[in-house]
């Protein structure tokens, strides 16, 4: 598998600031999707920014293909991208909004490419419209439409569904992402949405504090977050204090079959904790958040507030005495 994008000890600052992106190392494969999660804040945009050219690393090296292109203006670079700014052309019609970056294209390919991004964003009747006659949303699909147009082999978002009612947000991202994949474009996308990347990352970055804490699948760094931050931050958790024997742990929900000695900290996801109404259980249900496919429920358990989630048509209400217990957690580190 090539390598699109190859980022090595990057680090990015501000004048007379301390650094925001600090000594990043990340790849991205062709026609891969790489989504870097992170709080606000965190050095994502300011990452985006750097690799697109309009920041200036500090140190550090920016490779595209092969080449060290931390130095090289943004017009050469050939990278894609769409910042939560649009930046469309005012005096522009959509159609030749998105045309701009086919100009050297010939005018029948560009004419059907034009047409094809259009539809592709669901904009295919508004064509000839100005920037200024669109709703926020249908500009942000627009300058998703412009930067996909020219092919470029890597492509940088920034929150590109961010303005989009949820049943619309959902279907164009699936129908953008497949087609990415198709032309084999590497994808670097910042959200902050944890529901977002799990759903569309090949690869998940978690960033935090300017630096990268994870970069694995998605479903490895939610199974085995590592630490209380990543474990909270992506689908949030239950942090328990913990003493182990050897082959297991005894927490406040009980034994956990994790081989580990002494005191350890273990993280249980909500939907991990199994949650049964019983008049002599161990905890109390002080709320319940329906959801429609599951609901959340926070659960007094001595002086400890435990969060779990049950299925929608179980029946636990607001003051059931109920036992609890973990079906399973992992080693959080210190």
């Amino acid at each position: 598998m090539s390598i699109a994008l190859n980022i090595h000890g990057l680090s990015v600052g501000y004048p007379g600031g301390p650094d925001v992106v600090k000594a990043v190392d990340l790849q991205v494969n062709a026609g891969e999707r790489l989504v870097l999660l992170g709080p606000s804040g965190a050095g994502k945009t300011t990452l985006l920014r750097a690799i697109a050219g309009f920041e200036r690393p500090r140190t550090g090296q920016i490779r595209i293909d092969g080449r060290d292109v931390a130095h090289t203006p943004t017009e050469r670079r050939g990278v894609g991208y769409v910042f939560q700014t649009y930046a469309l052309f005012p005096h522009m019609s959509l159609a030749r909004n998105i045309a701009f970056g086919l100009a050297k294209t010939p005018p029948a390919e560009r004419d059907a490419r034009t047409r094809e991004m259009l539809a592709l964003v669901g904009l295919s009747d508004f064509a000839d419209r100005l920037p200024a006659e669109l709703s926020g949303g249908q500009q942000q699909r627009v300058a998703l439409a412009r930067a996909i147009a020219p092919r470029p082999p890597i492509l940088l978002l920034d929150e590109p569904f961010s303005n989009l009612d949820a049943a619309l947000r959902d279907r164009l991202r699936g129908q953008v992402l497949a087609r990415l994949s198709v032309e084999r474009t590497a994808v670097l996308m910042v959200t902050h949405d944890q529901s977002e990347a799990l759903q569309t990352a090949d690869r998940l970055a978690v960033m935090h504090g300017g630096a990268l804490l994870r970069v694995d699948s998605a479903e490895v760094i939610y199974r085995d977050p590592t630490t209380a931050f990543v474990a909270d931050f992506l689908g949030g958790t239950n942090v328990l204090e913990g003493l182990g024997d050897g082959a297991c742990v005894q927490t406040a929900l009980g034994a956990l079959p994790i081989e580990a000695s002494g005191q350890i900290s273990v993280s249980v996801r909500p939907h991990d904790v199994e949650v049964v109404v019983d008049p002599a259980g161990n905890a109390t249900v002080e709320a319940r958040i329906y959801g429609g496919h599951e609901a959340l429920l926070d659960l007094q358990l001595g002086t400890a507030i435990i969060r779990a989630r049950v299925g929608p048509n179980q029946s636990v209400q607001v003051g059931d005495r109920v036992a609890v217990s973990a079906r399973r957690g992992t080693i959080l580190q210190a």
